[in-house]
This record gives structure tokens, C-alpha cells and sequence, in this order.
């Protein structure tokens, strides 16, 4: 296995040095950025209270401060991109909250 992956990566890396040296068009593709997850301060209390924790328990599973949870549920302030992401996977997939628990 070990054998193949090596040998793969040396195919790789000549058909990137031929590409460079114009000896080999290689195709590329476009793929277009995600479009930003919006978190409104009514989602946020929503997913936090249909997991039943209290913002301190939400802050720690998102590592940061029953304050920032606070300013998010008021509108003060948002999550970041990243956060926002993760807001809305546990959104769908509430069962990844336990996992960011033991991970907290």
C-alpha cells in the first residue's frame, strides 16, 4: 500500500513539473466559495434551547464565554464563519453536541 501511495505521488509531482515547464496542460476546475452561513440571535437561542443547555454549557461546548453567547442571542454581536458553520451542523445533526462536549 505504502508502495502504491509513493508511487502515485511521484506521478503527481512530475505531471506538476511538466505543467510548469509547459510540456503538460493540466485541467483545473473553478469551484465557487460556500456562501456563509447566517446565524440570526433567534437561531441561536433556538439551537441552544432544543439542546437543553444553558448558555454556559454552549459556551464551553463552543469554547468561549457565556458572555459571547449572550451578545449572539441580543444581536450584538455574531458568530464567526467558522462558528456559523458549526452552529448549523449541530442545527441538523443535534447528536454532534455530546461530541463537542467531550472534546470541550
Amino acid at each position: 500500500m505504502t508502495t502504491n501511495i509513493l508511487k502515485d505521488l511521484r506521478e503527481a509531482h512530475e505531471s506538476l513539473k511538466d505543467h510548469y515547464q509547459g510540456k503538460r496542460t493540466l485541467k483545473t476546475h473553478s469551484v465557487p466559495p460556500a456562501s456563509p452561513v447566517q446565524m440570526t440571535k433567534r437561531r441561536i437561542q433556538k439551537i441552544r434551547e432544543q439542546l437543553r443547555v444553558s448558555q454556559e454549557i454552549f459556551a464551553r461546548s463552543l469554547h468561549t464565554s457565556r458572555r459571547t453567547i449572550e451578545k449572539w442571542e441580543q444581536g450584538i454581536s455574531k458568530p464567526s464563519g467558522a462558528t456559523a458553520a458549526l452552529l448549523a451542523l449541530v442545527e441538523k445533526r443535534p447528536e454532534l453536541f455530546d461530541e463537542l462536549m467531550a472534546v470541550s
